[in-house]
């Protein structure tokens, strides 16, 4: 079992926003966090840049979420 946080779905990207949602769910949930940021053009409401897209990735790995899902229509370079 896990629970899904998609992050693309929130009211806000800010990155404060995004850290209070996390810690608010890790708080509910004693399963897995999988860390979900899906783009527009794989069905959701993410519509940045690449760089803005990888920070956001970057930010649940910092609040040590287990999985991070990272979409692999982005540059292979970057997602290595």
């Amino acid at each position: 079992q896990a629970v899904e946080l998609r992050v693309d779905l929130l009211a806000s990207l800010e990155p404060g926003f995004v850290q209070q949602q996390v810690f608010a769910l890790r708080r509910a949930a004693v399963v897995p966090l999988v860390y979900t940021v899906r783009s527009r053009r794989q069905g959701g409401r993410f519509d940045g840049d690449e760089a803005a897209y990888f920070a956001l990735l970057d930010l649940g790995v910092r609040c040590c979420c287990e999985y991070v899902d990272v979409e692999c229509c982005w540059s292979t370079d970057r997602i290595e």
